[in-house]
């Protein structure tokens, strides 16, 4: 048994690895059995993971919860005591990002450093862009120090204008 096994000492072994069709009806030990009557390889179930991790070639049900690039999740993020809720998008990368910034991106280009998105009805899984408002940290900061938040019971226009109060206030201590 070779330690580490090098695909590429054994390029059928490889190939044959690739071409594992999805859904794969094969086992782990149906590989190991393959791999020693065909290709003469004596394998632990650990290499054969290994090789299959690196080829990014799935067995069974893994692939079915790969989600494909555009695809919408809801997720939770934090400790569960303060867990926040919100959607996301898979990206071209493999990563997932906020679907609320992809959307603002996509209407008004890149969002400015240092500055928030908030949400004007309160609602993370509303994402229409009619529903955000862009802040700085500072109008965000001002929006809570002040306590302006508080009119967010009136509607998404009373907090809309309460975070335009906000602005106005940054801007008035910027000009003096």
């Amino acid at each position: 048994m070779r330690k580490n096994l090098q695909l590429k000492d054994y390029p059928e072994f490889k190939a044959f690895l690739k071409s594992l069709p999805y859904p794969c009806e094969y086992t782990y030990k149906d590989l190991l059995e393959i791999a020693k009557r065909d290709y003469n390889l004596i394998l632990s179930k650990t290499q054969i993971q290994e090789c299959l991790r690196r080829l990014d070639v799935h067995l069974g049900h893994g692939k079915a919860r790969r989600h494909p690039v555009g695809a919408v999740r809801t997720a939770t993020r934090g400790a569960k005591s303060q867990a926040k809720t919100r959607l996301e998008i898979k990206m071209p990368n493999g990563t997932w990002k906020p679907y609320h910034v992809y959307l603002w991106e996509k209407a008004n280009g890149k969002l400015p450093e240092n500055c928030f998105l908030l949400f004007l009805d309160g609602n993370p899984l509303n994402c229409e862009l009619d529903n955000l408002y862009c802040v700085t940290h500072q109008e965000r900061m001002t929006y809570v120090g002040k306590g302006l938040y508080k009119y967010k019971h009136l509607g998404a226009e009373a907090v809309k204008t309460a975070l335009m109060l906000a602005k106005l206030e940054v801007q008035l201590k910027k000009n003096s």
